[in-house]
């Protein structure tokens, strides 16, 4: 069991990095499995405790004094997931407790099972004391995470001038070449950080534009920018990280103490046990505790070795993972009104009921595009239509996957009614070639539209369309006007896109206005959503309600 311990760690430790990057149709079981693994490390080290505290002295081995040390090590958990979700940071009082009692337990049992062998027990002294700090470490990330004491810090740091100061000494005709992107996004990170708490709060104008470059940069670069920032804001909610950069000293000095620790155990541990690995090599006598010693102290050093590793790589890695062109949105955000009227009573968005107005245009563009497709109209529309689609698609799975992040709507009821009717009338198995023509058809057919109609493709289970309050039937309706745009006002196709994509921009900048941060710090823990992003580069533009910007701000950062 303590090795099964041990081995949780790793694979804790892994999935603290992939879980940020995977992006595969399995996410929703990687998650399911990095929780269980979250929550089966705790256990796991708990249960061995439990265990040995339960045992007789007589049953004792040599090398459980060290077995329990590092033990405590892996209820410190790995440096870069001390928290599965945003609310286990509300849990650090529980968390704490649990430390007095683990850290009690583990002494009592080092006392009642110490090792007749009087140097083992010297050896694990300084790994029971990493173990602790190393616990103790995680208990101070958790509690610096919470709501109350992320509040509390934020307001007692203030004062920025001094970064401020930096980046003016250090700017030259609008660019600072002594820092990275690394460094801007911890800098603007630092101006932003308050997003975190829900709150609106205002910002020094010139602090703002000292410490925030995106409107410097290219749409590439600021995207960019703005994923090494998410990086910032993920890193204090979910890991340690941000404990040892703020005491880099004292960090480094436990770190080197905890390392030399295993490094002196395990050079103790050879020395102590020569004659026992000697009689193991003629295969005289067998010590299955030396084997789980061993497999104990090598993967303390594998994991000590990569959190140093991780620690000197001072370059930011960042993935950009969005499906919509950067140039394009970058551009949309910079620009202060839309070049189309969507005011307009027939083509208002309806806030009321946001969820049924995503369902509504999904529809409506998919029946656009499928109509381009059947005509043979792909070659028009060019990157528009990509844009205007993959903004479609994009929204759809937020209403449907991550319902939270938009405006409150009646999501579950319009999903499953517009489920029923259109799996009603899209067949989804046969032949592909009867597929293609089948969508062609179901094509032709929404697009003629009337609220008497019955559909189905099997005539035992034909169906009417509800006139009011369908979203399928709305959207049908929808895509019969944009196309009666084409007939009657001799728009082109890349008109067509331009006019619903800048319909998809808007609601895409209303809901990343609307979502909560902290659902966005939720998001965090899987490297993010596209709309994250987006309410990320709204803040930087000043095209957000949360921040007020002003030289003369009571209370500005």
């Amino acid at each position: 069991m303590v090795v099964s311990s041990q081995l949780l760690q790793l694979l804790l430790l892994c999935s603290g990095h992939i879980r940020r990057r995977y992006r595969g149709k399995c996410l929703t079981i990687f998650e399911a499995m990095v929780w269980s693994v979250y929550l089966l490390a705790d256990w796991m080290a708990t249960v061995v405790l439990s265990n040995i505290l339960r045992g007789e002295a007589t049953d004792q081995k040599n090398d459980l004094v060290l077995w329990i040390s590092f033990i405590l090590w892996h209820l410190g958990s790995p440096y870069n997931i001390t928290a599965y979700t945003v609310e286990d940071n509300e849990l650090w009082l529980r968390h704490l407790f649990g430390l007095l009692v683990q850290v009690g337990e583990a002494f009592y049992i080092c006392i009642k099972f110490r090792s007749p062998i009087t140097s083992l027990n010297f050896v694990a002294t300084p790994i029971f004391i990493a173990g602790v700090l190393r616990y103790l470490e995680r208990v101070l990330a958790l509690r610096s995470a919470s709501k109350a004491q992320l509040r509390n810090s934020l307001i007692s740091r203030r004062d920025t001038n001094g970064n401020a100061a930096t980046i003016r000494a250090s700017r030259v005709s609008g660019v600072v070449p002594s820092v990275t992107l690394f460094g801007e996004a911890e800098l603007s990170h630092i101006i932003l950080q308050p997003l975190l708490t829900h709150l609106p709060f205002g910002v020094d104008e010139e602090a703002h534009d000292d410490m925030v470059f995106t409107r410097s940069k290219s749409a590439d670069e600021a995207f960019r920018l703005v994923g090494s920032e998410l990086r910032f804001f993920h890193d204090p909610l979910y890991t340690k990280i941000p404990k040892r950069r703020s005491n880099k000293k004292l960090s480094f000095t436990l770190q080197i103490f905890g390392f030399l620790s295993v490094v002196s155990a395990l050079v103790a541990c050879t020395l102590i046990n020569y004659q026992r690995l000697a009689a193991m090599r003629s295969r005289k006598t067998e010590y299955p505790d030396i084997a789980v010693t061993y497999s104990l102290l090598f993967g303390a050093i594998l994991l000590e070795g990569y959190a140093f590793y991780v620690d000197a790589l001072k370059r930011a890695r960042t993935r950009n993972r969005t499906l919509i062109p950067q140039k394009w949105l970058n551009s949309r955000l910079c620009e202060e009104k839309s070049k189309l009227d969507l005011q307009d009573d027939e083509w208002e968005i309806d806030t009321t009921d946001f969820t049924g107005c995503v369902f509504r245009w999904h529809i409506a563009t998919s029946l656009v595009y499928n109509d381009d497709v059947d005509q043979h109209r792909r070659g028009t529309g060019g990157t528009v239509r990509k844009i205007g689609k993959s903004l479609s698609d994009y929204m759809m799975y937020l209403a449907v996957a991550r319902p939270l992040m938009l405006p409150l709507g009646f999501t579950e009821a319009t999903n499953r009614d517009t489920y029923k009717l259109f799996d009603n009338f899209n067949p989804t198995t046969g032949d592909v070639a009867k597929l293609k023509d089948s969508r062609k058809d179901c094509t032709s057919a929404l697009l003629n539209y009337n609220p008497n109609m019955s559909i189905g493709f099997n005539p035992d289970e034909e169906i009417k369309f509800p006139a009011k309050y369908s979203e399928f039937s709305n959207g049908c309706i929808s895509a019969n006007k944009l196309l009666y745009l084409v007939k009657s006002e001799r728009w082109d196709q890349e008109e067509i896109w331009e006019f619903i994509s800048e319909v998809w921009m808007e609601m895409l900048t209303y809901a990343a206005n609307c979502c909560s941060w902290k659902e966005h710090a939720e998001a965090l823990r899987t490297g993010g959503e596209v709309l994250t992003h987006v309410s990320l580069l709204m803040a930087h533009f000043g095209l957000t309600t949360k921040i007020r910007r002003g030289s003369n701000i009571e209370g500005a950062i």
